[in-house]
C-alpha cells in the first residue's frame, strides 16, 4: 500500500539484460544502510560439532558476556553470524580470531566478499597438554 500523501510513490525501474537474462541492479546508496548494519557482524565456525542452534547460541553469548550481543543467526551448518551492538566488540572479538573450549571455534570479520566453505580451512592452532612432562622438555 502506497500513501501519495506521505511521499512515497512507486516508480517502474528498467532491468538491464545481460546475456539475455533480465538482472536486477542494485547501486551502492541501495544498501548502505544493510552494509552499515552488519558491520559489527562477525562470523563463527565451530568444528566438529553438531550441537543444536540453541547451545551454540548460548556459549557464543555466555563466551563474550562483557559484549552486547543482538543477535545470532544460522547461516549453514556449523557456520553462524553474530551481530554484536558495538562495532568495537565486533573488532575486539575477531582480533582474538580462534577460540577454544571443547570445539574450535574460528572468528572472521564479517566481508561481502567471504568464502563460506568451511571445508577451504587447511590449518588450525590447537593446545596440547602433557601432565607431568619433565623440566627439559619445556621450551616454546
Amino acid at each position: 500500500m502506497v500513501d501519495l500523501s506521505e511521499g512515497t510513490t512507486l516508480k517502474y525501474v528498467s532491468k538491464p539484460v545481460v546475456n539475455r537474462v533480465k538482472c536486477a541492479k542494485l547501486d551502492a546508496e541501495d544498501i548502505i544502510e544493510e552494509v552499515k548494519y552488519w558491520q559489527n557482524a562477525i562470523v563463527c565456525c565451530v568444528l566438529w560439532a553438531d550441537s543444536p542452534f540453541e547451545v551454540i547460541e548460548g556459549y557464543v553469548r555466555c563466551l563474550w558476556k562483557d559484549f552486547a550481543i543482538d543477535k545470532v543467526i544460522l547461516i549453514k551448518q556449523n557456520l553462524y553470524l553474530v551481530r554484536f551492538v558495538e562495532y568495537q566488540a565486533a573488532v575486539t572479538v575477531t582480533q582474538k580470531g580462534f577460540y577454544h573450549n571443547h570445539k574450535p571455534l574460528i572468528v572472521k570479520a564479517r566481508t561481502l566478499e567471504m568464502e563460506t566453505n568451511i571445508n577451504a580451512i587447511s590449518s588450525l592452532p590447537i593446545w596440547i597438554q602433557f601432565l607431568d612432562l619433565d623440566i627439559k622438555c619445556w621450551g616454546l
